[in-house]
């Protein structure tokens, strides 16, 4: 696993920063040995797992002040071979959101959200995007607008995900895939979601769901800011001409 490890770091250098780190990332062998007898015997340094989609990292790296210590993160493979990770937020010409009821095995949860995948083959994000909106929720748009990028964990996620406005009209039949855990899809007010966006919930049929997507905040983040900037186009609807 260790050659494994250095083959990885020289194959991929995005996932090693530059001199301007605070801190540096150890390839030398003698020193992440050093590092790998302070940790306890199951915590190896390296690649700690490996599997078709993820690598986790446990990097032994070195301060300024010359001190070590063993960081972790988790690499998405898709992102190394230039697959892009996308959201979309896809809109309706009468201002509803198209947001996804979708169970999360992570939290043990059904959790509200806007679409989001990873692209395919030879595929752009824009067209991952369209893509992805179609295959979760029945909705087809002309064409994506791309909002920005989020990290959704910087903590320990090493890749980031492109946001996408999607104008959308009638929906359309197609075919559910149950491995999505998909269990409805809702047209929601866009005035509706930033208040349920600050609670952290929001009713649907009856019955609270947890609200927390950092994709849709950041959608909707970036489309206040728009806002306020240009006082005649007051929601992500209007956004550009």
């Amino acid at each position: 696993m260790a050659d494994e490890y250095i083959d990885l770091l020289e194959q991929f250098p995005c996932l090693v920063a530059s001199h301007t780190s605070p801190l540096s990332i150890i390839t030398d062998k003698a020193l992440r040995d050093s590092a790998q007898q302070q940790e306890m015997e199951w915590s190896r340094v390296g690649i700690a797992y490996s599997d078709p989609y993820i690598h986790v990292l446990r990097d032994v790296v070195r301060f300024q002040d010359n001190s070590f210590a063993v960081f972790k993160r988790v690499v998405l493979k898709g992102a190394l071979s230039k697959r892009h990770p996308v959201a979309i937020v896809p809109i309706t010409q009468d201002r509803k959101v198209v947001l996804l009821k979708i169970w999360r095995h992570a939290t043990q949860s059904w959790h509200i959200e806007i679409p989001r995948g990873m692209s395919e083959g030879d595929e752009s994000a824009e067209e991952a995007a369209q893509r992805e909106l179609f295959e979760e929720t029945g909705y087809q748009s002309e064409g994506v607008e791309q909002l920005g990028y989020i990290y959704p964990d910087s903590g320990i996620l090493h890749y980031q995900v492109a946001v996408f406005l999607a104008r959308v009209g009638n929906r359309t039949h197609y075919e559910k895939d149950h491995t999505e855990c998909i269990d409805n899809v809702f047209l929601v007010d866009l005035e509706q979601l930033l208040p349920a966006h600050r609670m952290g919930s929001i009713v649907l049929e009856g019955q609270s769901y947890p609200l927390c997507d950092p994709f849709l905040a950041y959608a909707l983040y970036v489309g206040l800011l728009e806002s306020s900037e240009k006082p005649n186009q007051n929601d992500l609807n209007d956004k550009r001409p």
